[in-house]
């Protein structure tokens, strides 16, 4: 049995294809080929695939009436005027110390209007409030107290510093330990 040059078994007959034509160009015109599927087997009878629509439909020269949606354009809001007049806090959670000791938060604060990180920076052992307050209390005064960069906040409660001094030291001696060094703590 020979079918070389013969039409496919399964292929959607002259009639059905010139009429699928006539419908998307008349009456079902600007439909989306899904939409033109479900509506040429709901509504006309016709029981085709979105494939053999989309074929048909392409072979004939009808494109699709809407390509993809650009995507929606995201701007990054116009930077403040003057210097202070928005600042941008935040905190970064990172094991600053790669494995030397406990996992730290680097707060941070930055002026919107020259992108300036402000001074001040400092480790907490989690982002929160009171990680915070510090650099408020000294950005509502007018104060930019840089010996505090990248150091704990003066104003941390004495129980929290010692705390935080015992990890240090504890986290350092076993940080010695696994070197071999011998120099006192």
């Amino acid at each position: 049995m020979a079918t070389r040059g013969a039409a496919p078994k399964h292929r959607a007959s002259q009639e059905v294809r010139e009429q699928v034509l006539m419908l998307r160009r008349g009456k079902y015109d600007g439909f989306n080929d899904q939409h033109f599927t479900a509506k040429l087997v709901e509504v006309e009878g016709i029981e085709v695939t979105r494939e053999t629509v989309r074929r048909i439909l392409r072979s004939a020269g009808v494109g699709s009436p809407r390509k993809r949606r650009p995507p929606k354009h995201r701007q990054r809001p116009e930077r403040k005027a003057h210097a202070g007049q928005m600042i941008l806090w935040d905190g970064s959670d990172h094991d600053w110390l790669e494995g030397r000791g406990s996992r730290l938060c680097l707060m941070g604060v930055i002026d919107d209007a020259t992108g300036e990180v402000l001074p001040g920076a400092h480790f907490t052992e989690q982002e929160s409030t009171v990680g915070y307050l510090p650099r408020i209390a000294g950005h509502s005064q007018g104060k930019r107290d840089s010996s505090n960069r990248l150091r704990r906040s003066p104003q941390q409660p004495e129980a929290q510093r010692q705390a935080l001094d015992t990890r240090r030291r504890a986290s350092r001696q076993a940080s010695q330990r696994r070197s071999g060094a011998c120099w006192p703590t």
